[in-house]
């Protein structure tokens, strides 16, 4: 009976130094799921535990998408004091690029921010060959500029030659390489899907009659060359003028500056909504907060529709929808 106490007495002994070894008490303190931060002295009371984060988990939205936008405001930093247009930001919105100037080829302007909650940084001229006249978009990842180039090349005669372009990079924040000439059915600048298989642009049809109008059209987009467009069913109207069109993500919406029956020869921006790539935009309708006397054409917007860019009295303006 005595030995066998003393076995049992010598395990005990050998398994609390064992636990003290491998550090087992403090392991056992710390709850599943989250992980123990070393104290700052002896005493196990010092032990912390650190919550865990779930790097699945969404970040809140920041607007409600069914909310009009706020008041349009002037985009202050990027050249207030001379004529600025289309705006296009890269997804994660650290990247803005527009054109400065009054004729084209137009000064293509880069500038670069710490979050979408910070002022822009000094803006930079970046060097595009050939120069962009209109800016499209960016593509998805950052990495493609599609852009619309005008050339005089015709002299005295005034004839002018336009060509869309794409030009890449290999970094976000880096610079863009030399355009390439898009193979292309139309010679507007082009606004691409995040799919990056398509692309969109306004072109002028002839009626009968002769009479003309202008439409958005929809193309399939395969490497540099595009194709098949055809007119995007059920956005115009008898004698509009229907150009700049902007894509949400997964092309659900679309903005558009329109210049339609009653509105003279101002144009506005309207939004046109569907339930899927697939299925046909619904009637669109005049987004009225960004409306004013002056012409406004939109130039982009966020992929959560909170945030859109637009042009308006030859300066870059910017609002946000509320939460």
């Amino acid at each position: 009976m005595l030995g066998a106490r003393r076995t049992a007495l010598f395990c005990f002994v050998l398994l609390v130094a064992c636990n003290s070894i491998v550090g087992f008490d403090s392991l056992t303190k710390t709850r599943s799921g989250e992980t123990p931060v070393e104290g700052t002295g002896d005493d196990d009371d010092d032990v912390v535990v650190a919550p865990k984060v779930d790097a699945d988990t969404p970040a809140p939205p920041r607007c409600d998408p069914k909310k009009a936008f706020g008041d349009p405001v002037l985009v202050s930093t990027l050249d207030p004091t001379v004529d600025t247009r289309r705006a296009v930001m890269t997804p994660d919105e650290l990247e803005v690029f527009y054109l400065r100037g009054t004729s084209a080829p137009y000064e293509l302007r880069h500038s670069i921010r710490k979050s979408n909650a910070a002022a822009w940084g000094e803006p930079t001229t970046e060097v595009l060959s050939p120069g962009a006249s209109e800016l499209g978009s960016l593509a998805a990842s950052g990495l493609k500029l599609y852009y619309w180039q005008i050339d005089d090349t015709g002299g005295s005669s005034g004839t002018l030659a336009t060509f869309p372009f794409v030009a890449t990079r290999t970094r976000l924040q880096g610079a863009f390489g030399p355009g390439t000439k898009l193979l292309s059915e139309t010679d507007r600048s082009v606004v691409v899907p995040d799919t990056d298989d398509g692309a969109y642009w306004a072109t002028y049809v002839t009626l009968d009659g002769g009479a003309f109008e202008k439409f958005v059209l929809r193309g399939s987009l395969v490497g540099t060359r595009v194709f098949d467009g055809v007119i995007v069913p059920g956005l115009h109207t008898a004698k509009a003028q229907d150009e700049y069109p902007v894509l949400g993500k997964g092309e659900l919406t679309l903005y558009f500056a329109s210049q339609r029956s009653g509105s003279g020869t101002v144009s506005d921006i309207y939004r046109a909504t569907r339930a899927s790539r697939t299925a046909p935009f619904d009637l669109p309708v005049l987004v009225p907060e960004l409306s004013s006397a002056s012409v406004e054409r939109p130039s982009w917007v966020s992929n959560d529709d909170c945030v859109i860019l637009f042009d308006r009295a030859k300066h870059i303006f910017s609002a946000q929808r509320a939460l």
